[in-house]
Order: structure tokens, then C-alpha cells, then sequence
């Protein structure tokens, strides 16, 4: 009889070890088993002017250090939008971060995973017109001079790029601008690294993690691209009306996310949603539907470009505009969302709305200021053969410039750390004489951009005559 009950007892166990629910509130409870919900995603925005493209190496370690994935990261030398990569699925605890790449120091952080996602947000040098003491939100920083090889900024490496900068002989690591040669600016972009005395390591910005949202068009929408990619980072979707025609007040497009079931204890206190900066929302409503006291509430949020509008009479309640001309949506306090519907009732062109970014924030106010940054001014030209010359006020708070080159309807981009440039080629080919171009400036602040100058016209001519001032 006791044999009968231990075998009954046994298969009993047996049948129920695939319904084991576990307790930990940071994981998503689905059915007979658990998933852990904790995200780790890591940034890498240009600072620096390379010629090169730059690839680095990103591994993700658990408290064990045993490695839990390795990916690949790439700086353009455009210096572009940032490169993002996210580890996913993680169960709460202490993960290591290690970034790498031939002729930058090895970065490395440990980042505490409570069923959130956390973003690493780095840079390849320091900003301008940000905070780097101890306590103050900045991006990391990825220091260049490991000429060595090394993994480490040091002395040693001060002590063999001086060596080649002297000896003349092949560039190697010690070309740490990529433009072929060891010189004096080299030495430079070490001197920015070496004993720079501030804070390096990353501000984390805390979100809701993308597996935890779904996301959709809404009504009267026809939706184009891959909402998962949206909510990564690495993609966007364009919302036009079903119907056709522009999207207008009578005629706007939606999109809807919501929040899963299992994940709405994650608390969230603003939402930031991205567009082109070329083509920003400029009329739109936010609904939120949230859970408080038991009990579900709805708010809608009204955004219109140059119009500040409050929420229950609280200025910490709002929608506005970023620098970037992403809507930034401050819920006053901490909620948990249930649904969130963006209705666009107007965009710079109204003939489809680009939606690059959405996130939703856990620590709004403690997330990375942006710094002020001024439209370039008194951009002139001159010309030459096959040349031209362009001049501006320098500006504060940056790191480059971005100077777009227009012939009919090609355009071309070029980075310098300076407040001028000539420009002898474009699409390849050098500037043809008697042809009208058309150049404008930004400034450059890492992945932070001024906004454009109006555009200057400008023609080369050839040799013989006199610069002419534009």
C-alpha cells in the first residue's frame, strides 16, 4: 500500500512540476510558467571626428561573470545617430557591461536588473555644455588613446604616440583622428582622454521594456514598418490615413500601445515619442489610460507646437516639444499605464507622419538634460575654382559642425571641428565651375543637432579672377 502511494505521489509531482508559478514580481506570469522581463540596452553616439567608421565590441556578464551575449556596435564616421544594441529577457540581478574598440580604453559598468530596461547611453568623448561631476546625469564617455593597445588611456600611450609622431614611420593605432597619418592632432584627441579628472560611467535611463508593450495602428490608419523594431530603438513605422489624402484634424492618423497585463506594476512617469527632425508633430493628443487605486483613469494630453498646455492645472503635467523635435510627455507622478493612444492631427508634412522612437520612462526628471544649443550664425561663402569657402560665428556647447552640400536634388553631408571649411568635391567628383550650390550649417553635439542655418547660394569659377565674396 505504501509503495502504491509513493508511486501515485511521485507522478503526482511529476505532472505538477510544469506548473510551477514563480513569485518574483518582476517576472511575467504566463499560465504554468514565468519569463523574466529585465532588458540591458547599450548606446554608442559619435563626439569625436574620425575618418574611419568604428566597431565595437559589447558583452553583457551576470553576477557569476559567466557571458551572457556578445554584440557588435558600429560609429559611423557621419557620425550619425547613435548604434543601439539590447540584451533581453534577463532575470533580476548585477550585470557587467564591457565595451571595446581598437584605440579607445575598455568601458566597463555594472548595471542592477529589477525587472526594468535599463540603457547605457554612451559617447565617444565628452560633450559640450554637459555636467560630468560625481552624481550629475551624463552620458558615459569611451576615452580614445589606447595607441598601445592595452584596453587603457595612459601614460604609456602618451609616451608611444610622441614616438611615432616623431619616427614618421606607419600611423597604426597612434592615427587616432583616421586620417592615415600620426600628427600633432593626435596628440589632441589624446590630450581630451588623458587626466581629463571627471566622471566617465553612464546616468542610466530606466524604462518600461519593449517585449512588455505591443504596439499597433489605431483607426483610419494605415501603419507601414515593424513596431517591435520601434520599441528597440533600431527601427521606425510611418502612419498615413487609410483613406488617403493629408493628415488633418478631420483626417488624423493613431497609433495605440499598451502595456501587458503581466508587466503594469512597472511604474512610468513621462513617455517620450520620437519623429524626424525634419518633420516634427506639430498638432497631436496623448490618451493615457492608467491604473489608480483599483481603479482605471483616462487623461488626454494636448500637444500643439508653441502652445504649452497643463494637465489638471500642474505645470509638472505637460506635453513639449524637444530639441530634437520629439514630444516629451510629463505625467506629474509615478502610474501605472495601461494603454496609450497618439492621435496626429498635424505634421510639418502632412503627407505621412515618421514615428522613430517611443519609450516609456521610468525617472523623467532624472534623465539627461539636453544642452542648449545655438543655430549657427553670419554663414558666409566665397568661392574659387572648383572651391568653396564657408565661415560662421562659433558656437558654444558642441563638437563639430555639419555642413550640408545641395546640387538640384542630390545632397551630401560633411562633419568639421571647426567653425569653417572648404569644400573642393561632391558625390565624389570635384566641384564643377559655374554650377549654383546650395550649403547650410548646424552644430554638432554628439547625437544633439542645432537645427539648420538658411541655406546660402554659392557658384566656383575658374582660376583667373579673384576670390568672390558670397
Amino acid at each position: 500500500m505504501k509503495k502504491k502511494i509513493a508511486i501515485i505521489l511521485t507522478a503526482v509531482l511529476v505532472l505538477c512540476a510544469g506548473f510551477i508559478v514563480y513569485g518574483s514580481e518582476n517576472s511575467w506570469r504566463f499560465g504554468s510558467r514565468s519569463q523574466d522581463m529585465g532588458q540591458v540596452d547599450v548606446s554608442i553616439g559619435g563626439a569625436l571626428i574620425l575618418g574611419r567608421d568604428t566597431e565595437f565590441t559589447v558583452q553583457l556578464r551576470n553576477a557569476k561573470k559567466e557571458l551572457v551575449d556578445t554584440r557588435k556596435l558600429t560609429v559611423g564616421k557621419d557620425n550619425g545617430q547613435a548604434g543601439r544594441v539590447s540584451f533581453e529577457g534577463l532575470a533580476d540581478g548585477d550585470y557587467t557591461v564591457t565595451v571595446s574598440g581598437d584605440r579607445f580604453a575598455d568601458y566597463t559598468q555594472t548595471v542592477s536588473v529589477a525587472g526594468m530596461a535599463y540603457a547605457v547611453n554612451l559617447t565617444t568623448g565628452f560633450l559640450g555644455g554637459i555636467n560630468y561631476e560625481n552624481g550629475a546625469a551624463h552620458p558615459g564617455v569611451l576615452l580614445i588613446g589606447d595607441v598601445n593597445g592595452d584596453g587603457r588611456t595612459d601614460a604609456a600611450d602618451k609616451t608611444e604616440l610622441i614616438n611615432a609622431i616623431d619616427g614618421g614611420g606607419a600611423a597604426g593605432l597612434a592615427d587616432l583622428n583616421g586620417d592615415g597619418v600620426a600628427d600633432l592632432v593626435d596628440l589632441e584627441y589624446l590630450a581630451k582622454s588623458y587626466e581629463h579628472g571627471k566622471n566617465t560611467e553612464a546616468a542610466l535611463d530606466r524604462f518600461v521594456p519593449a517585449a512588455a508593450v505591443t504596439a499597433g495602428e489605431g483607426k483610419g490608419t494605415k501603419m507601414e514598418g515593424d513596431p517591435e523594431a520601434l520599441l528597440r530603438n533600431q527601427g521606425s513605422v510611418t502612419l498615413k490615413p487609410a483613406g488617403g489624402g493629408a493628415i488633418s484634424e478631420s483626417s488624423p492618423v493613431e497609433m495605440e500601445f499598451e502595456i501587458r497585463e503581466q508587466a503594469q506594476a512597472a511604474l512610468v512617469d513621462g513617455i517620450i515619442i520620437g519623429t524626424g527632425e525634419d518633420n516634427p508633430i506639430t498638432k497631436a493628443a496623448i490618451t493615457v489610460v492608467y491604473s489608480e487605486n483599483g481603479a482605471d483613469q483616462t487623461e488626454t494630453i494636448p500637444f500643439m507646437e508653441g502652445v504649452d498646455f497643463l494637465l489638471k492645472g500642474s505645470s509638472l503635467c505637460r506635453a513639449e516639444k524637444g530639441a530634437d523635435g520629439s514630444i516629451r510627455l510629463h505625467l506629474g507622478s509615478q502610474v501605472a499605464v495601461k494603454k496609450v493612444t497618439l492621435t496626429i492631427m498635424g505634421m510639418k508634412n502632412n503627407n505621412l507622419a515618421e514615428i522613430s522612437k517611443v519609450e516609456f520612462v521610468n525617472g523623467m526628471e532624472e534623465r539627461i538634460p539636453e544642452p542648449e544649443m545655438d543655430i549657427p550664425a553670419n554663414l558666409s561663402a566665397s568661392v574659387g575654382s572648383s572651391r568653396i569657402s564657408l565661415v560662421w560665428d562659433t558656437c558654444v556647447n558642441v563638437t563639430g559642425y555639419e555642413v550640408l552640400i545641395a546640387l538640384g536634388d542630390q545632397e551630401e553631408t560633411v562633419l568639421t571641428a571647426k567653425n569653417s571649411i572648404d569644400i573642393t568635391s561632391f558625390g565624389g567628383k570635384k566641384l564643377e565651375n559655374y554650377q549654383e550650390y546650395q550649403l547650410k550649417v548646424q552644430a554638432v553635439n554628439g547625437t544633439w543637432r542645432s537645427g539648420y542655418t538658411e541655406a546660402v547660394k554659392a557658384t566656383p569659377v575658374p582660376s583667373g579672377r579673384p576670390d568672390l565674396k558670397i
